[in-house]
């Protein structure tokens, strides 16, 4: 399938390209991807491209998502379709990036270091982010953590995907700012990677994990390793080897995040 209007770019070493039946579809996918990507993309034309989706439009007001060639998804909720979308856009450069392991977390920096919380989905990642944010620690991310081959973690300051505004589902958009702080900037050294998850009720009992404990915990939340295991493997051995690694789980986060903070704090000294 070849459609008339077409956009490509390249985001993170992956080669994008995206065509549709529409000039006015078209735009509103290439504002999905700059979104998505927070504009960390480079136009490119006449290239060979590693990735491809297509989007049409029809007359009975259908969606339909392409990906390489095969039907992905369709809808008519252009809210709904696009979110997915633009979703799709982040994880493909995520799956396929140069140079960079993208591992499903959230950062905060703190006092020059990174705290990396990877966890799944209705995890309570994104609300211990904010109030870790609120508390001072500067914001890096809600969903990636993206590492360097040293181990360096840089930002990805999207817009906080936060659920619970409109019900515990639907996630509304909340800028750093809102929440009285700030994004960080600069490339970070990882100074404790915490597996943890919210339940209620729960005590704080964190259990130190071995170099290859932590690496085992990590795997299923990195999110190039099945495409490119060798470098994913060394990126987290460098990681784990210099940073505290700590598991248990947590309580409400508004309490937790001042813990945290004071428990990383001291295991440092």
């Amino acid at each position: 399938m070849h459609l008339a209007n077409e956009f490509r770019f390249r985001s993170y070493g992956v080669t994008i390209g995206i065509e549709s039946n529409r000039d006015d579809v078209l735009s509103k996918a290439v504002a999905v991807v700059r979104k998505s990507l927070l504009d960390r993309l480079e136009i490119v034309e006449n290239q060979q491209v590693d990735h491809y989706f297509g989007i049409t439009l029809d007359d009975a007001g259908i969606f339909t998502l392409y990906q390489n060639g095969e039907r992905n998804t369709e809808g008519e909720s252009e809210r709904n379709f696009f979110k997915f979308f633009g979703s799709i856009i982040r994880l493909t450069v995520a799956e396929y990036a140069e140079s960079r392991v993208f591992v499903h977390a959230g950062v905060v920096g703190w006092k020059g270091q990174a705290i990396v919380l990877p966890a799944r989905s209705f995890q309570g990642k994104t609300t211990l982010v904010a109030e870790l944010v609120r508390n001072g620690a500067a914001y890096y991310s809600d969903e990636y953590a993206i590492f360097d081959e040293n181990g360096m973690v840089h930002s990805f300051p999207r817009m906080l995907a936060m659920r619970g505004i409109e019900d515990e589902y639907i996630q509304t958009d909340v800028s750093v700012d809102s929440l009285g702080g700030a994004a960080g900037t600069a490339p970070i050294p990882v100074g404790m990677v915490l597996i943890t998850e919210f339940h209620e009720g729960a005590l704080w009992q964190p259990q130190a994990l071995s170099d290859g404990e932590g690496v085992m915990e990590m795997i299923p939340h990195t999110i190039p390793i099945r495409f490119n295991p060798e470098f994913s493997l060394k990126v987290l051995k460098r990681i784990v080897n210099r940073a505290i690694i700590a598991k248990s789980p947590r309580n409400d986060a508004k309490e937790f995040s001042k813990i945290l903070l004071n428990f990383f704090d001291n295991t440092l000294v």
